[in-house]
């Protein structure tokens, strides 16, 4: 079994055992399982899947770094989510309101065109981690 802990500057998100996590490393998706090599690694905005007692769970994370060692990983990351059961044709409608929005944003309008895009981030990691759960990978 891996120790794996999920931070944020705010909570302790998960910590626990699990059979393998998948993590959404910078250059691409990787899975960490028993006796796994040790790996310090950048991760990207994205899906996090855990699977404990053979049940999987899904989290949206926001950047951050990783850390495996011994069978323990640690995940620090600026923000994290559980994954519920939104809605796909309502979080595609969100992602177009948003992306009309920002098209229509002023260009000097730094502060809101950066907000647009910190949101249009989060949204879209939420539907490739809706995607990943819909097919289960």
């Amino acid at each position: 079994m891996i120790e794996l802990e999920i931070v944020t500057p705010k909570k302790v998100w998960f910590k626990g055992s699990v059979s393998e996590v998948m993590l959404p490393g910078i250059d691409g998706d990787f899975t960490v399982y028993d006796d796994h090599a040790p790996v310090l690694s950048t991760l990207r905005a994205g899906p996090l899947l855990l699977v404990e007692d053979k049940l999987p769970t899904h989290f949206v994370i926001e950047a951050g770094l990783c850390s495996v060692e011994n069978n323990r990983v640690s995940v620090l990351t600026e923000g994290c989510e559980p994954l519920g059961e939104p809605d796909r044709e309502e979080l595609e409608n969100e992602i177009l309101r948003k992306e009309q929005e920002l098209a229509e944003s002023k260009k000097e309008d730094v502060d809101e065109i950066a907000t647009l895009k910190e949101d249009l981030t989060a949204l879209r990691s939420r539907f490739t981690t809706l995607m990943y759960k819909i097919n289960e990978f």
